[in-house]
């Protein structure tokens, strides 16, 4: 269960394989600052269709993408998360992602 082998955290992600969203949002984020990638750890807010669900943004070509290492999100924009996970939270503080998905 979520409970055990520290799902919550980086660890449980990293070492257990096993986590909650928090605990791959936590993970990614050490992955990214081991590697030097701008990476903000995301929080859902109460109009959010999972209000306790977390994920990261993270820039990569000049740009910030959405990334959910638990629902294999991955270099989103804005419009597709809105639009697949119904997901909404608090901008402030957070850079502004792009509303289209990564293109190579």
């Amino acid at each position: 269960g979520w409970q055990y082998n520290y799902a919550n955290t980086a660890w449980g992600a990293l070492v257990y394989g096993e986590a909650q969203c928090s605990g791959y949002a936590r993970g990614m984020k050490a992955l990214c600052d081991a590697i030097g990638v701008d990476c903000r750890y995301v929080h859902a807010n109460a109009k959010a269709s999972n209000p306790s669900h977390q994920w990261n943004q993270v820039k990569v070509g000049g740009k910030w993408y959405i990334l959910d290492a638990q629902s294999n999100g991955f270099l989103l924009g804005t419009d597709t998360w809105i639009k697949q996970a119904g997901m909404s939270w608090d901008t402030k503080g957070l850079p502004t992602c792009s509303k289209t998905d990564y293109k190579r």
